[in-house]
């Protein structure tokens, strides 16, 4: 029967077509990890770099990786509570745990833990999303060719 697969369904010709947009959306969904949040995040990290260094002392601890935790420290004498930015690494840290941050003189409401200036963690994600975009991506590829090879040897 033309337009049947395999045991008289008509899911196998459409398979390979749905894992090939399936993987392209997941390509695409990697991607723009790396390129919309995990690379702007390391430049923001390192726009630190030339920032005021100031110990500090963990004041509110939550999940510090979606971004609920904040420092304590002194500005011109006086105490100021700064946020830490999403995706901090504060590990085994709890409410009371002393620590070095810097912070932009203009704006010292947001810190960011000295360790973490350099942007490594978010240029590892932006790396390994990369790499599962390209896995996606070739993946789909392969996809695309093994099916088109099977119908060409089908036609004849």
């Amino acid at each position: 029967m033309p337009g049947v697969g395999r045991g008289g369904s008509t899911a196998g010709p459409r398979m390979p077509v749905v894992r090939i947009l399936g993987m392209a959306i997941f390509a695409v969904a990697w991607a723009a990890l790396a390129v919309l949040v995990a690379i702007p995040e390391a430049h923001h990290l390192r726009s630190f770099r030339d920032g005021v260094r100031a110990d500090a002392v963990l004041y509110k601890s939550g999940s510090c990786v979606v971004g609920r935790c904040q420092v304590e420290f002194k500005v011109s004498g006086r105490a100021v509570a700064a946020d830490l930015p999403a995706g901090t690494n504060a590990k085994g840290s709890q409410e009371g745990t002393a620590m070095t941050v810097r912070y932009h003189p203009d704006h010292p409401h947001e810190a960011v833990i000295e360790s973490q200036v350099g942007g490594s963690g978010p240029i590892a994600t932006a790396v390994l999303s990369a790499g599962a975009a390209l896995f996606c991506l070739v993946y789909a590829v392969w996809t695309l060719v093994a099916g088109l090879r099977k119908r060409r040897m089908a036609l004849g």
